[in-house]
């Protein structure tokens, strides 16, 4: 039975829920006139194989934007995207930096939108390795962002169907929704498995409740007003309450259940899926945004390149001082530019989140500035993992703190070694050989003392590999002057 329903679940992308929803935008494309970029800077860096991180800092004529890039190659053998969610259950919200750290991922990104009432929940759907983590169905579904078994990104909107076809009777009932509370009154239809938590939802809201008890495609108890029961490892439980509890006492106890499910298009094909908000980028065209949420704001997107092959999860930041964020359909202008012919906007605001953990470090580091000043904590995320193996040293990179300093001052030396697909690979210290050009100073175990103003270039030799730094050693301070309107 735990085969039949990972099938089924593996079909049932789709059925994206936002507040707002108005089924597809055709033939709406539009116009966004970009702003002039007066300045910019882009920092890139390899932080597994596959996937790399841009760091945009541009000054536009609208102000500043801090966007925030993760290109990943589906080409790449050892890379995937799945899903972020709290190991201890759907319901229990956590920040994505936790969630890649938990998870052991090297980078992530918020996700779909969601409600925090009456329990925390994913709008849209969530599936990984081909299975479901959650489903909401609706008439008039959002897009969804999924990537395929042929491992090609793309986005769609989906219609879903799903019955538990009660073998011994022949009584069929409509499920609603899969590990979400989309109502108050629980007079819907759910189903909740292992990825919901260890136990249903029973008693705590409603002392109406019915739950049927399914294990391995058996109806082994039905519950009436009870506390919350244990979720079978392999089954499920049916929650409703109200006008479609008889439905589920007409399940009857030793009675066989099948799950049976109808979708288009074909989802059997698809191993990984989030819901989103609006279908910003077709094609190459920007278009009107399937759900309202006008002005500037910190966003949070998905693009993916012509080919199907490259995936582009982008933040952009807003809501504060320094950035006042875009409209959604500036940031489909933004993917644009970044290589997108496809993208779909996620949840933003003080979700908008983006943290990465190289292979190399311990701790996840959010690379961009959430908006309410820290994580917020989210339902969901799209995480990237790699499991490329180990293999020799390829290259070694050097970095100091900072790369400005004043004369008669230090600054620690690191070097570090990695592999082809960028593991860490330890390094024997004491093969390091530095040389120094452009300023005097000394070097020794690993901190470089500056004896004069100018241009410092470091470089560094392990072996027959070499890596190479830029400093800039500033004169000595004449005068320091502050006021006391420079405290707070």
């Amino acid at each position: 039975m735990r085969k039949n329903i990972k099938k089924i679940f593996v079909s049932l992308l789709a059925a994206t829920t936002i507040f707002t929803s108005s089924g597809p935008v055709l033939a709406n494309k539009i116009t966004v006139n970009m702003p002039y970029t007066i300045y910019q800077t882009v920092d890139k860096e390899n932080i597994s194989s596959g996937v790399v991180h841009e760091k945009i800092m541009k000054f536009t004529s609208t102000g500043w934007w801090n966007i925030n890039v993760l290109r990943i190659n589906l080409l790449d053998p050892y890379t995937n995207l799945k899903g972020l969610v709290n190991p201890e259950g759907m319901p229990k919200r956590d920040k994505i930096s936790s969630l890649v750290e938990k998870h052991n991922a090297v980078a992530g990104i918020n996700g779909d939108f969601f409600s925090p009432s009456p329990v925390p929940w994913a709008l849209g759907p969530l599936i990984s390795e081909g299975n479901l983590i959650s489903l909401s169905r609706e008439k008039n579904p959002l897009p969804g962002f999924f990537i395929d078994l042929l491992n090609q990104g793309k986005i769609d909107y989906f219609n879903t169907n799903i019955e538990a076809l009660n073998i011994d009777t022949g009584n069929i009932i409509n499920i609603n929704v899969v590990n979400n509370t989309i109502s108050k009154d629980f007079q819907t239809i759910t189903l909740l498995d292992k990825n919901w938590g260890p136990k249903s939802i029973g008693n705590q809201y409603h002392n109406d409740a019915v739950e049927v008890v399914v294990d391995n495609g058996i109806v082994v108890d039905i519950r009436f007003g009870k506390e919350a029961v244990d979720i079978p490892e392999n089954g499920y439980v049916l929650l409703v309450r109200g006008a479609r509890a008889q439905e589920l006492i007409t399940l009857g106890i030793g009675n066989r259940i099948e799950l049976k499910v109808s979708s288009t298009p074909n989802i059997n094909d698809i191993k990984f899926a989030i819901g989103g908000g609006s279908y910003i980028l077709e094609n190459g065209e920007l278009r009107n945004p399937d759900t309202s949420s006008p002005g500037n704001h910190p966003r949070t997107g998905v693009g993916i390149s012509q080919d199907g092959k490259e995936i582009i999860l982008v933040t952009i930041d807003g809501r504060s001082n320094s950035y006042t964020g875009v409209t959604q359909e500036m940031f489909g202008a933004i993917l644009k530019t970044l290589g997108a012919y496809n993208a779909i906007n996620l949840d933003g605001g003080g979700s908008t989140t983006m943290a990465i953990k190289p292979l190399d470090t311990e701790k996840a580091v959010v690379v961009n500035s959430p908006s309410d000043g820290s994580e917020r904590l989210v339902v969901n995320g799209i995480g990237v993992f790699s499991n490329a193996p180990i293999e020799d040293l390829s290259y070694i990179k050097l970095s100091t703190d900072d790369n400005n300093m004043f004369v008669n001052t230090s600054r620690k030396l690191i070097v570090k070694g990695y592999d082809k697909y960028h593991n860490p690979v330890e390094l024997d210290k004491s093969k390091l050989i530095f040389s120094l050009e452009g300023v005097k100073g000394s070097i020794s175990s690993n901190i470089f003392k500056a004896e004069s103003q100018g241009n410092a270039k470091i470089t560094v030799k392990y072996e027959n590999i070499m890596n190479s730094i830029d400093l800039k050693v500033l004169g000595p301070i004449k005068d320091l002057y502050t006021t006391s309107s420079d405290f707070k």
